[in-house]
């Protein structure tokens, strides 16, 4: 019996095939550019290569071939969705046939700037695909920056440098399609990268990182302010060093602008200090917020305008006040009913573990679907503190718990709780981050996976360096 092969998910949103008389005459006939566009319209590395590993004795693949050959011997996060093209999978692509597939793309990942490559990236790169292009050698960058002005580059990730600070000027306003802007800084000059994306037509989203101390100016805010204001901003990300050294007025009105901006999706503000802030000025129209430094003000004034805000998801690391998060975090807690937000994480926080037992049963009527906490050392009575909220809570999927020192027996009743017969949810995970330098037994992990299997649950262990 022959197979029909179509994009049709199971209960685990997977691809599955469903068998029928007569499939392999239908695929034979369809066109390259329609299966094409089918096995590109699958966002998962692994579906893809699977859909094209049933296809295979059915259909001539032709280009779609060194996609599966590429998939069988390629990093598939250097593959898919995005193509990383950087001087190793050059030297795996040039000369030979698997080239012919990168003309499909529609998006790429750049990592050089030279005139190594660019004879073949004019040869087989579709003029219409959407390049994410790093540069870190600017010079090298601007130097064939006749070439690269002619690219569709709509992201441009950059490094400026202290001997090269103002060379960018020479290459950014050559780059018509750039909508977003990633900005790195070892010490250089950030004062004009804010003036050009002030005085941008198409930038929309806009991360910036100083890695030595730049102090946020004036003239920063001002043009930051502007640019809000004439664009439909998607992204911003900043360090605000010093920010509390500018006069409260306009401090006040750039939050105003960030924080009421009805097209921003991710908002990150890092050591920007909102102690002094008008919250109830605030709409919180920003669909994700990541606050890098905060007190426990601050979450109690959020969290009296959580409710008709757009916020789905909300970051929370580095509290600076000295008095303890507890009310703070019991006010965000108690506000979670009533607000949009399916997505919570909290790190970096002074909170104890007798602390986090009298918080822990405000989860239960909340909607979150995803929760993230750091708690350094999880006692058992915590850990059936949460168990129990979780049992009782009815759209938790994954519970993560951050940099935690945890027995296994307490992990294992948190599985138990979240695999509960009675929380119907989409799916079911608790997801374990421990650090490198903590050894954790290869033995305790398998018997964990084992457990949470049988449970009818994903177990995931990660490790971090810090």
């Amino acid at each position: 019996m022959d197979r029909q092969v179509r994009q049709k998910p199971n209960d685990d949103g997977q691809l599955v095939i469903a068998s029928h008389q007569g499939t392999k005459t239908i695929l034979a006939k369809l066109p390259i550019e329609v299966l094409v566009k089918i096995v590109f319209s699958i966002p998962d590395a692994a579906e893809m290569l699977a859909f094209l590993e049933l296809l295979r004795p059915y259909v001539t693949l032709g280009p779609l071939e060194y996609l599966y050959q590429l998939g069988c011997s390629m990093d598939h996060d250097d593959l898919w969705p995005t193509l990383l093209l950087c001087e190793e999978t050059l030297e795996t692509l040039s000369g030979t046939p698997h080239e012919a597939i990168v003309q499909y793309y529609p998006n790429l990942k750049i990592e050089f700037e030279g005139t190594e490559a660019i004879e073949w990236l004019r040869t087989h790169l579709n003029p219409r695909t959407s390049i994410e292009w790093c540069v870190n050698d600017v010079p090298a960058a601007v130097e064939n920056v006749h070439f690269w002005a002619n690219m569709r580059i709509t992201k441009a990730s950059i490094m400026i440098e202290n001997e090269t600070e103002s060379m960018w000027k020479n290459l950014l306003p050559r780059l018509d399609h750039v909508v977003a802007l990633h900005v790195a800084e070892e010490f250089g000059n950030l004062e004009d990268i804010y003036a050009y994306v002030a005085e941008s037509k198409q930038v929309t989203e806009f991360e910036i990182y100083s890695h030595s101390g730049y102090a946020i100016r004036r003239s920063d805010v001002v043009h930051l302010i502007k640019w809000f204001r004439r664009q439909p901003v998607k992204v911003y990300e900043s360090w605000f060093t010093n920010w509390s050294a500018l006069d409260w007025k306009l401090r006040q009105e750039c939050c105003e602008v960030m924080l009421n901006c009805p097209t921003l999706e991710r908002l990150r503000l890092s050591d920007c200090y909102l102690d002094d802030m008008d919250f109830s000025r605030f709409r919180f129209s920003t669909k994700s917020l990541w606050l890098d430094a905060f007190d426990s003000d601050n979450l109690v004034s959020l969290a009296r305008q959580l409710e008709g805000s757009g916020l789905k998801s909300l970051s929370l690391t580095d509290a600076f006040d000295d008095e303890g998060n507890f009310e703070g975090i019991k006010s965000l807690l108690t506000a979670l009913p009533q607000s949009s937000i399916t997505i919570l994480s909290i790190t970096e926080v002074d909170l104890s573990n007798k602390d986090w037992c009298k918080l822990a049963h405000l989860l239960q009527k909340c909607h979150l679907e995803s929760l993230e906490v750091e708690i350094a050392v999880m006692t058992s009575a915590l850990a059936r503190s949460f168990a129990k909220a979780i049992q009782k809570n009815r759209s938790i999927c994954e519970f993560h718990l951050c940099k935690c020192d945890i027995a296994v027996e307490n992990l294992k009743i948190l599985i138990r709780s979240i695999s509960d017969v009675n929380r119907h949810v989409q799916s079911k995970q608790i997801k374990w981050t421990t650090l490198e330098s903590k050894k954790i037994k290869d033995a305790d992990v398998r018997s964990l996976e084992e457990f949470a299997t049988e449970c009818g649950c994903d177990f995931v262990h990660d490790r971090v360096l810090f």
